[in-house]
């Protein structure tokens, strides 16, 4: 027992002593002088701490004193926090501690703390300008000083940097003295790292008179900062020059002045202006002893009566001769040198005073802002007076408001040299009131009466200095960028302002990114765009897995690497893309797809993006991997940087702030185009698609959002945009889509669908169809040619060339002669080459005016013209007079014979005499046509192209010149058979080669006819005119009719008469041609060898448009005696060129049975419901009942007391309106027939619309129909042919033969389609029928409104 007792207490006693001895943890490592250099980034890690617990316990880490570092309590990681800057501090010494634990749950006051000092030495960086010391810098020179003499020794530089180059000085020469450079060099005294000594020395001679101050910049450099300041050396005169006269020395004086009259004053001035000398003066000639003159002041006196009569000069002019002396050393001096003579006049009379002058009235000099007090101007400034003495005496001040500058001197004696100074405070550029001084200096004399004065003016433009740090919005920043980004990705947009002025300020700051993961993120350093960097490692990147699924098509969907490298060139070009999915970030970046389909796009080729695709496919086992990125979300989620600016193209001064870039996560399913390659085509010049062309893509991930873009070159971004979201595709509207400027007419790029992490690129080609849109051109308007009356057949006359900016069959001219050639003249189609058909007589006509008319093959095919005046050289007229002492002189016929044109020119005997014919006006002008046929669309714009009429006049010169005029125009509306009068002005233009264009809008005329007399005047006296009738019918788009051709245009031309003559033939009726164009087949393609003939037929009985059926059926009824026609001239088929609507009319007799049986239903009902309620007819309605009834309608008329849209003040209490008003919409197409298809539902005011004497209701106005969005599928009959066309509203539709053709046709509104647009007649959903434009109502479409009509 005892035994046991002692063990248990020697127990309890180790227990204590282990407890009561835990020893303090310990630093492993030595902390004094660790070494830093001050550009240490903000948030790098400069040490660690290390330590250890003896009882191995855990070990936390700790700071006291300082706010340059943190220490990471765990990994005693020690981070810089705060810029260091050695010229403030050379070291940094503070606390770290190190702490055990003792208690496993936490701290306690068992644990241990050990503090122990650590310090930190602090390297120097070249990050500090040098300064000048001592400024500004100034001196004196003598002009006749020696080269080599130092003028000024004390320019004095230091530099609190102790590394770097060593210091440097540099003369930098000003726009003031441009040679200063030259004329001085600075020698350096003493160099020390930290301190230069330099002298300035004179370089060159010097002479004052040339220049008086020089000044120049001193640039101090220390191998990476320039710091500058300003010298200014004065030139100090010497005397090596005589004394000059300074104003004229002849005058007038009245011939009977008193003695002692002061005549004049003689003045010179020492022509060493630095310190002039004192002037003496004496008379060398003096005629008659007539004057005296002051030695010292100059001034000559009377010294007697002055007698004129008594001059021998009879003008009265004395001549004296003056000298001026300088005194040396109190001694007038008669050395050459120091004295001058000259030779005065005097005349009789008096003397003008001078005020002082500066050497220019206005002066503009430069310095910079912070410039010290005391620094003077950079001017060469002076002022003189031309007087002397007192009156030479004057002051200078100025007139400064901002009491910055101050003069001297201030007060000048004759001449001076003038120092403007900065007096008082410092400038600032930043102050926009101190950026420009307009300094006036006012020169005053003091001792005269009046007070002489002058000015000058100074503009004094202060430069910008770096003086202010750059300075962001925030003091922290954070961003957010997904780890699936790739290098270049945008990730935000950091800038700073900086007050300064150019490099100064925001134009040169520079901006980078320092901090742990600074690497992987990459700052624009101009603009502060942040984006993701390159990946530097592989053990910055990872690897995406690879998706794979199969869209509906059975398309195999890869996942391809960015970083795949293909050879893109060598591969064959296909025209039908894939799909290709890539990773992407937000930021603009091209893939090789996509840059290959804009370049292939630019260049006109078939590339799309199937380029790329067909690459990825070849180069697959190539790049198996998905494409790696530099961030992971699973192993960093935000990175701590710091974003610095610095000015002045990163030399000048730095502010420096936090930047937090968040990474987030991604999904990963791409998205999926619905069609390889999408299709359209589009007339050039047209701001929409034929139908709405819309590229879709779909994505698994219903949180991603897929937005569109297009890929292409600059020239499809320009043409083509997108909606982002919808991705349908549109044109511009100052998009310039021109067959001429583009490359090909197939524009080919890619579309790319973006789901936010990935891309499908989809192929998009789109066809541009040329339109004739280009007139041709001549190279010249007037040609003139001259061509000999005995000029042989088929001899050249004249080359007219033309040129069209269209391709194809649109460029394609061929030119003829309009009128003017009168046979004798005829043209090559193809060349332009106009040559002699037939004998010229010059005697019938000497004098040819031709139209030449170039047309383009388009269509409709456009036409320029020019005119070739042609003159007929006289051949005839020569007579040859033999002279002969015959008096019975005879020729016979044989000698006459015998003689030749030789013999005759030689036989001095006989004269030549040639006769001249001059032409005489006598002739009138004469039109091709007695009356013009044309028509002109309701829709046509103004200076639409309707026809044109020519005249000519057979006289020649100036008397065949003509001018046109509308003198009348008749309007005949609708149905009248009278005109109503003469339209003014004219809806009408006719210019002065004869066209006639629309000089207004001519839908207010819609199916009237114009009866326009046109005027053909000489300009020439007596004034000759012509007259002719121009018949102008105004239709609309449903009244043509379409003659469908299987030949080309141009064939058709030459054939255009013999069409419309049989035509006429078979249906009586006056055929007017509008269009010839191109032939769309059902698909919507042109034919280049079909066209189509477009034209109105007129009855000659009523003049009116006659209705298309009509014509259709007389054309069907002359079928056997047209089908010989159609064969010749290649007709297809006769057609409506626009489709109207058929329905069915309305039954007025089932209406009215319909009506009868619902009158007797109600009648029935009522009759019962009476009779159920006679037995309480007498009972009387409670008053509440009263109340309630009188409260609702007083509650309903004050409703009606507000400002609401009358359509809907009293629905309310007339609910019957809306019913009749919904009636009347909806009834309203049941009205409109094939006959009475509207061509416009408003052309004139009071919205009548009349077709074979039917109007349609329109009870609203703003109840506007619109195009149906129905189409057509018609099939042949009849003759046996097959075939179906799709077509939109406002389109054509054929169908087999004319005989037993049936149609059932759908509603259209061909008024919303120009009619010379190739979308008329082509497949696109137009609007639904009705819409309500006044008000929020539309009326619902019907399930009817749709329909497909077939050929039964």
């Amino acid at each position: 027992m005892k035994w046991t007792l002692t063990l248990l207490i020697i127990c309890l006693a180790s227990d204590l002593v282990s407890s009561e001895t835990n020893l303090p943890p310990v630093f492993t490592q030595t902390l004094n002088n660790i070494v830093l250099y001050e550009n240490k980034p903000v948030g790098s890690v400069v040490f660690r701490l290390k330590g250890y617990d003896p009882e191995e316990s855990n070990v936390t880490f700790g700071s006291i004193g300082s706010d340059h570092f943190s220490v990471d309590p765990i990994s005693g990681n020690i981070t810089l926090i705060k810029p260091l800057d050695r010229e403030e501090t050379d070291s940094l010494t503070f606390l770290v501690s190190i702490r055990d634990r003792v208690d496993p749950n936490g701290e306690s006051e068992q644990d241990n703390v050990v503090e122990q000092p650590i310090t930190f030495i602090i390297l120097d960086e070249n990050d500090n300008p040098p300064e000048f010391q001592n400024t500004p810098y100034e001196a004196d020179v003598n002009e006749d000083a020696a080269v080599g003499t130092t003028i000024f020794d004390k320019i004095l530089v230091k530099d609190r940097d102790t590394i770097g180059d060593s210091l440097d000085l540099k003369c930098v020469p000003q726009q003031q003295s441009p040679e200063a450079c030259s004329k001085f060099h600075l020698q350096l005294l003493t160099r020390e790292p930290t301190i230069l000594t330099a002298a300035v020395v004179l370089n060159d001679t010097l002479n004052y008179n040339q220049r008086m101050i020089y000044h120049f910049q001193i640039e101090a450099s220390d191998g990476v900062h320039k710091t500058q300041t300003t010298f200014e050396a004065r030139v100090k005169d010497v005397q090596d020059k005589p004394p000059v006269f300074q104003r004229s020395l002849s005058t007038v004086i009245d011939e009977d002045s008193p003695i002692n009259t002061l005549v004049l004053t003689v003045q010179a001035r020492d022509g060493d202006k630095g310190e002039p000398r004192k002037i003496v003066y004496d008379l060398l000639s003096n005629p008659n002893d007539y004057f005296l003159l002051d030695a010292n002041s100059g001034e000559l006196r009377t010294a007697k009566p002055l007698d004129r009569e008594a001059l021998t000069d009879s003008t009265g002019l004395i001549s004296l001769v003056v000298r001026a002396r300088e005194v040396v050393n109190d001694v007038p001096s008669d050395d050459p040198l120091t004295s001058a003579t000259a030779r005065a006049t005097v005349t009789i009379r008096d003397v003008n005073d001078s005020p002082p002058k500066f050497n220019k009235k206005e002066y503009d000099v430069s310095l910079l802002e912070n410039t010290p007090e005391g620094t003077p101007l950079a001017l060469d400034m002076s002022v003189s007076d031309a007087d002397v003495g007192i009156n030479s005496k004057f002051a200078l001040r100025l007139e400064d408001v901002s009491g910055v500058f101050d003069v001297e001197p201030k007060l000048v004696t004759g001449y001076s040299q003038v120092n403007i100074r900065v007096a008082n405070g410092t400038l600032d550029y930043e102050n926009p009131n101190q950026r420009k001084f307009i300094v006036l200096v006012i020169a005053e004399e003091t001792e005269t009466n009046p007070k002489l004065s002058s000015t000058a003016t100074i503009t004094v433009s202060v430069l910008d200095a770096n003086d202010n740090k750059p300075s962001f919005e925030q003091e922290s920043y954070s961003a957010t960028v997904s780890e699936a980004a790739l290098p270049g990705q945008y990730i935000t947009t950091i800038t700073a302002k900086d007050v300064d002025s150019s490099s100064f300020g925001d134009a040169g700051i520079r901006y980078s990114l320092s901090g742990t993961g600074a690497e992987l993120f990459h700052v624009n350093e101009q603009t502060g765009v942040i984006t993701l960097g390159d990946c530097q490692s592989e053990s910055n990147r990872r690897q995406r897995r690879d998706l794979h699924e199969n869209d509906s098509d059975g398309h195999a969907l890869e996942m391809l690497s960015m970083e795949a490298e293909h050879s893109l060139d060598q591969r064959q070009i296909n025209t039908e893309p894939t799909v290709q999915y890539t990773l992407i970030t937000q930021a603009p970046l091209q893939s090789e797809t996509a840059a290959t389909a804009a370049e292939a796009a630019e260049a006109g080729t078939a590339a799309t993006s199937a380029v790329a695709a067909a690459a990825a496919n070849d180069d697959k086992a190539a790049s198996s991997k998905a494409p790696a990125t530099c961030l992971d979300y699973e192993t960093e989620t935000t990175y701590f940087l710091s974003y610095k600016a610095t000015d002045d193209n990163g030399q000048g001064q730095t502010s420096v702030v936090s930047l937090r870039i968040s990474v987030s996560d991604a999904n990963d399913s791409p998205p999926v185009c619905e069609s390889p390659l999408y299709r359209a085509s589009v007339d050039e010049g047209s701001l929409v698609f034929d139908s709405p062309l819309v590229v879709k893509a779909r994505d698994a991930d219903t949180m991603s959002s897929i937005s569109y873009r297009i890929i292409g070159s600059p020239q499809i971004e320009s043409i083509f945009d997108i909606d982002k979201r919808s991705g349908q595709i549109s044109i511009r509207p100052n998009a310039s889509l021109d067959v001429t400027n583009l490359k090909s007419e197939q524009l080919i790029f890619v579309v790319e669908a973006n789901d936010g992490l990935f891309t499908a690129n989809c192929g998009v080609n789109i066809t541009v169809r040329d339109v004739n849109n280009h007139v041709p051109n001549f190279q010249q308007q007037n040609y003139s040619a001259v061509v000999e009356e005995n000029s042989e057949i088929g001899t050249s006359v004249e080359k007219l060339q033309a040129t069209d900016l269209d391709t194809g069959k649109n460029a394609e001219l061929r030119y003829r002669i309009q009128q003017g050639s009168f046979n004798d003249f005829d043209i090559d189609e193809r060349t332009g080459e106009v040559f002699v058909s037939r004998k010229l007589d010059y005697d019938r006509r000497n004098t040819y005016h031709l139209q030449v008319q170039a047309a383009d093959l388009g269509t409709p095919s456009l036409t320029g013209t020019a005119t070739l005046t042609i003159n007929v050289q006289n051949s005839n007229y020569t007579l040859y007079i033999l002279a002969s002492i015959k008096a019975d002189l005879h020729i016979s016929e044989e000698e006459r014979a015998s003689f030749s044109i030789k013999t005759l020119n030689r036989d001095n005997t006989v004269a030549k005499v040639a006769i001249t014919v001059l032409d005489v006006n006598d002739n009138a002008p004469v039109f091709e046509k007695p009356v013009y046929y044309a028509g002109v669309n309701a829709n046509a714009k103004m200076n639409a192209a309707i026809t044109m009429v020519n005249a000519t006049d057979a006289d020649q010169g100036k008397n065949a010149k003509i001018e046109y005029m509308i003198v009348a125009s008749n309007l005949y509306k609708f149905g009248a058979t009278k005109s109503t009068g003469s339209i003014v002005p004219s809806p009408f233009a006719i210019s002065q080669d004869g066209r006639i264009t629309a000089n207004t809008i001519m839908a207010e005329y819609n199916q009237d006819r114009f009866e326009l007399e046109i005027v053909a005047r000489e300009l020439e006296q007596p004034q000759r005119s012509a007259n002719t009738k121009v018949n102008i019918w105004v239709f609309d788009g449903t009244q043509l009719v379409r003659v469908i051709l299987s030949r080309p245009p141009e064939e058709v031309y030459q054939e255009q008469e013999e069409i419309i003559a049989e035509l006429r033939n078979a249906t009586q009726h006056r055929i007017i041609v509008d269009e010839i164009r191109f032939h769309l087949d059902s698909i919507g393609r042109i034919r280049m060898d079909w066209c189509d003939l477009y034209f109105h037929a007129v009855d000659p009985q009523s003049q009116q448009i006659a209705p298309v059926d009509e014509i259709l059926k007389d054309i069907d009824r002359n079928y056997d005696y047209l089908k010989d026609y159609y064969a010749g001239f290649a007709i297809e088929n006769v057609v409506p060129a626009y489709i109207a609507i058929v329905q069915d009319e309305f039954d007025l007799a089932v209406a009215g049975l319909v009506a009868l049986v619902i009158v007797l239903f109600v009648g029935v009902i009522s009759f019962i419901v009476l009779c159920c309620c006679l037995k309480h007819w007498n009972l009387s309605v409670p008053v509440e009942t009263r109340r309630k009834e009188a409260l609702i309608k007083k509650q309903i008329i004050e409703d009606l007391n507000t400002t609401e849209n009358p359509l809907w003040i009293e629905q309310k209490l007339k609910l019957y309106e809306e019913q009749e008003l919904t009636m009347q919409v909806f009834s309203e197409p049941d009205h409109i027939s094939n006959s009475d298809a509207p061509g416009h539902l408003d052309h004139r005011s009071s919205l009548e619309q009349v077709h074979h004497g039917q109007s349609v209701d329109n009870t609203y106005a703003t109840i506007q129909p619109r195009n149906n969005q129905n189409r057509l599928t018609a099939g042949s009959g009849g003759n046996g042919g097959g075939g179906s066309i799709s077509m939109r509203s406002g389109g054509a539709a054929s169908g087999g033969g004319i005989g037993g053709a049936g149609l059932l046709l759908t509603r259209i509104d061909p008024h919303g389609n120009d009619f010379a647009d190739y979308a008329t007649l082509r497949n696109n959903r137009a609007p639904s029928m009705y819409e309500f434009t006044g008000s929020t109502f539309q009326a619902p479409i019907r399930d009817g409104d749709d329909a497909v009509a077939e050929l039964i």
